[in-house]
Formats: structure tokens, sequence, C-alpha cells
């Protein structure tokens, strides 16, 4: 009987450590997923790609030469992508 109520604290320990792991994997697939949503928008000039990584209401923090800081609204900064280039029909393709 000892040994067996020696276990439970144990195995309540394994159950949180395996919970914490799950949800550490889970965040990082989250991490990972945003990532490649701007990385691969903003390759590939798709701002609905792009619009994934970020919250609606988004307020971007930029950099210019004449400004130390300048906030961009998420719709703005989508606005500076028109999407994939089309290619004229008829075109030779590379």
């Amino acid at each position: 009987m000892k040994d067996q109520q020696a276990l439970v604290p144990l195995l309540f320990l394994l159950l949180i450590q395996t919970s914490n792991a799950v949800a550490f994997e889970d965040e990082t697939a989250k991490i990972t997923a945003t990532l490649n949503h701007y990385i691969s928008g903003t390759a590939n000039n798709q701002p609905e790609v792009i619009r994934k990584a970020f919250h609606p209401d988004a307020m971007l923090i930029l950099e210019k030469s004449d400004q130390a800081m300048w906030q961009v609204p998420l719709k703005e900064y989508l606005g500076w992508y028109k999407g994939p280039k089309k290619t004229p029909a008829g075109a030779p393709k590379f």
C-alpha cells in the first residue's frame, strides 16, 4: 500500500511533464507556421498568406531612413504586396 501511495505523486509529476511537452510542441508548431506564413508570403508577394502571420489589428513598427520608428497598420502593410504577377497568355515559360 505504501509503495502505491509513493507512486501517486510520481505519476502526477509524469503526467504534468508529458502535458508540458505536448503544449511546448504545439506552441512550437504554431510559431513555425506563423513564421512560414510571413516568409513565404513576403517572398512570393502574397498578401493573403502574409495576413495569416498577424493579428487582424496588428500595427507593425518599422524603420525608415528619416524616422527611427514608423507605425504601419496591417492593412496598409498588406497593400504593399499586390499578389503574384500574372504571366501573360502565350508568354514563354523559363
